[in-house]
């Protein structure tokens, strides 16, 4: 009754209702344009709305009549409005010659019923639409509710184009698309502490932060994870929240919302531009400023060019205490680590816990009988015991379980797969609705637009680009189909594509959409060569999908475990894809995949001791100390084969280095606690009994802490381990020589570290 009350105490219609009024329309569903006219221009409306019609792909045009006060049987003034509604006039600045189908009639206090039906019988051939005070109001609440707040219309405006467009950034990035409901699985951050702090207990309490409290503490702040992780969901929500007119006037933070390449492009990384582009759209001061920054990785630049950028933003606002910068990446490269370290705070999202993913998939689906297979069947699949817990994989889940589509794939390709058919219309043949050769050539014509997407770092084209592209496929065939039915039918795929008629601009609703399909391209052109950039972070994406395609690749396992690679950083990355190839290629005869995890190992191994021995002096690696490169490369590994598929494979691995006549105390000792440290992770507590009870006392030292270390990490303990760490713990206790080793190899970089030489020792 408030909000009524305020509505109808607006006494002066030009000057107290128009403007509300002209913020209202532009708000709502399907009006595309909004015209004032009052005054010698009227001609019967106060407005003119253009509404777009989605059926016809046509636009209507609607008069509005506005009114403060009751409006009774005896107004009028509201009927000669109408009768001068019927005449023609220009609109879109005199560019068009329109004529009104529909009138409103808009009051901000009660129209009673007596005046509606006079009206309407007397206009009974018009289509007439009343909006009382109430309808108003309820309008309002839909589609401008901080006009009840204290908010002026700029900020409200602001506020509301802002969250439209981290609205569009969530569902893209989420895949259920525009319209459909807001479903977020809060997810709190994990701080990054700097390389030189981290520790054994700072990677088993892995603090975790809320991200609100997270961008209270820190003005700098870089958010990184892997494809799919939820970043883009993150960011879109926190500016939803910040974009709140109460948190506002609450808080007093204003978010901005735009992307590494805007950055770069537009703004040439200076943020004060962007800072007072915001300002002028408020029309106010700004209290506290937050720009969020996402789509990082999407940078196809240099380290050098990155490191630049990253200076840029840092200290164009670093004066400014009134400005917050969060960035959102996939992993970033290694070479920025320290500056990273040393300029912005680093947090890293957490993978889904099941409940989370099941969670997350229940909301979509929203039936009891999915529920009921996920919470039966879900758990026991192959596919959810490899597949990674993200969102994006829980959504294209769901959406398969959704689709009633009966087979689950094991694998992330699969999923995509699956999906790719459903958006490009494979489901709808069986429906008369699209036919094979359209599914054929909207395939094929996607597949083209993603390899010219990717080789030239694109984000989008136009639309007139895409058309070329798209003849360009159709004239060089004798394909008998109707050519601009089918283009329409292509720049209709929702799911896939996010069309900008602003702009004329297409662009892949995700951009690992356009991965897959690249891949799909390298195997339907048959002109893929494995090369080192298979491990480079711009392409790794696009070649996991391939070995999934191609999932029997017996061929393709061997040589990408077989090529050679000279520079740390190429390694570092051939351990951390190399796993999840593996599993994309899950039908390759499985010792070609045994042989390829003996061979991970082994590099991992050799990495480790090429590092001590400072084989690489450029290597980024010799900044750590020779404990916390153990702890990295354990974790990197463990984590990397924490799925069941790898079982038998390290296992074989452990029993080939187990059955040696002597292992050597440098290598082939840390390459079998790098094996075992894998099987401990995937529950094994008995991993590491035997490379105790048989080698215990000439275990060299690093290890023997990496053992307690990691096993406290991961939680799980066989009585063997357990008396062993005691006695290590109790002996580093009383010894103090060991103390100060363990101070020395916890603290010392690799760099400064000198190793003293071993004996081989027998079994």
């Amino acid at each position: 009754m408030d909000k009524l009350l305020r509505i109808q105490a607006l006494e002066n219609e030009v000057r107290d209702f128009h403007p509300v009024l002209h913020e209202l329309f532009q708000r709502l569903p399907q009006i595309v344009s909004v015209e004032y006219r009052q005054g010698p221009r009227e001609m019967g409306s106060d407005f003119v709305l253009e509404k777009r019609d989605e059926t016809l792909l046509s636009s209507e045009y609607i008069g509005v009549i506005v009114k403060v006060g009751k409006i009774k049987q005896d107004h009028h003034d509201v009927e000669r409005q109408i009768e001068e509604c019927e005449l023609s006039r220009t609109f879109g600045s005199g560019k068009k010659k329109i004529i009104l189908t529909e009138v409103w009639i808009v009051s901000n206090d009660t129209i009673s019923q007596g005046a509606q039906d006079k009206i309407h019988h007397k206009y009974k051939n018009k289509s007439i639409k009343f909006i009382s005070g109430e309808r108003t109001v309820e309008l309002i609440n839909r589609s401008y509710p901080e006009y009840w707040t204290d908010v002026s219309i700029k900020i409200g405006d602001y506020f509301r184009k802002i969250k439209a467009s981290a609205q569009l950034l969530s569902s893209g990035t989420s895949l259920l698309g525009i319209g459909a409901p807001n479903i977020h699985i809060e997810q709190d951050l994990i701080k990054v502490a700097p390389k030189k702090f981290r520790t054994l207990s700072d990677r088993r309490q892995k603090k975790r932060m809320a991200f609100n409290s997270a961008i209270q503490e820190h003005r700098f702040i870089i958010i990184e994870s892997g494809m799919g992780a939820g970043k883009s969901t993150l960011l879109a929500n926190a500016v939803s929240k910040l974009a709140d007119p109460e948190n506002y006037l609450a808080g007093g933070k204003v978010p901005a919302l735009t992307t590494a390449k805007e950055i770069r492009d537009k703004y040439q990384g200076n943020l004060v531009t962007l800072v007072d582009e915001v300002t002028s759209m408020l029309g106010t001061d700004i209290k506290q400023c937050v720009i969020f920054i996402d789509a990082w990785d999407e940078l196809h630049q240099s380290i050098e060019q990155q490191l630049d950028l990253l200076t840029k933003i840092k200290n164009g606002v670093s004066k400014d205490e009134t400005v917050s910068v969060v960035i959102a990446s996939r992993p970033l490269p290694e070479e920025l680590e320290a500056f990273i370290d040393r300029e912005y705070q680093k947090f890293s999202l957490p993978p889904f816990s099941i409940k989370q993913v099941i969670s997350l998939v229940d909301a979509i689906c929203n039936s009891d009988t999915i529920r009921l297979r996920l919470l039966k069947d879900l758990e026991k699949s192959n596919l959810f015991k490899v597949l990674p817990k993200t969102p994006i994989s829980a959504i294209l889940l769901a959406k398969l379980l959704r689709e009633n589509v009966h087979e689950i794939p094991s694998t992330m390709t699969e999923l995509y797969g699956k999906y790719m058919e459903l958006v490009m219309g494979r489901w709808d043949m069986s429906k008369g609705l699209q036919s094979q050769t359209e599914y054929e050539v909207i395939h094929n014509v996607s597949i083209n637009l993603a390899k010219f997407i990717v080789d030239n770092s694109l984000d989008t084209l136009s639309v007139a680009e895409v058309k070329d592209m798209f003849d360009s496929y159709i004239d060089s065939r004798n394909l008998k189909l109707d050519k601009e039915k089918t283009f329409e039918r292509l720049l209709t795929k929702s799911d896939l594509f996010i069309t900008s008629p602003e702009i004329n601009s297409l662009a892949f609703r995700h951009r690992t959409f356009a991965e897959y399909l690249y891949a799909s391209g390298l195997d339907r052109d048959g002109n893929f060569k494995l090369e080192i950039d298979v491990f480079d972070r711009y392409w790794n994406t696009i070649y996991f999908f391939y070995f999934g395609i191609k999932r029997d690749a017996e061929r393709l396992v061997e040589g990408i475990s077989k090529i050679e690679l000279s520079e740390t950083h190429d390694r570092i990355s051939r351990l951390i894809m190399l796993p999840n190839m593996l599993l994309a290629a899950y039908l390759t005869p499985y010792a070609a995949v045994s042989l390829a995890v003996r061979r991970y190992f082994d590099e991992a191994a050799s990495l480790y001791l090429d590092t001590l021995k400072a084989t690489d002096k450029d290597s980024p690696l010799l900044e750590l100390s020779p404990l916390q490169l153990l702890c990295v490369l354990t974790e990197l590994v463990s984590s990397a084969h924490a799925y069941e598929f790898f079982e038998p494979a390290l296992r074989e691995c452990a029993e080939e280095l187990y059955s040696r006549p002597s292992l050597d105390p440098e290598k082939d000792m840390a390459e079998l606690f790098l094996v075992n440290s894998a099987l401990l992770t995937l529950g094994d507590k008995h991993a590491y009994d035997t490379l105790l009870d048989d080698y215990g006392p000439t275990i060299p030292f690093p290890i023997r802490v990496g053992v307690v270390g990691h096993s406290e990490e991961v939680g799980i303990q066989s009585d063997a381990l357990e008396r062993y760490a005691k006695k290590l713990l109790k002996n580093i206790s009383t010894n103090p020589g060991l103390r100060a080793s363990l101070i020395h190899i916890s603290e010392t970089p690799t760099r400064d570290f000198v190793t003293a030489p071993t004996k081989k020792m027998s079994k």
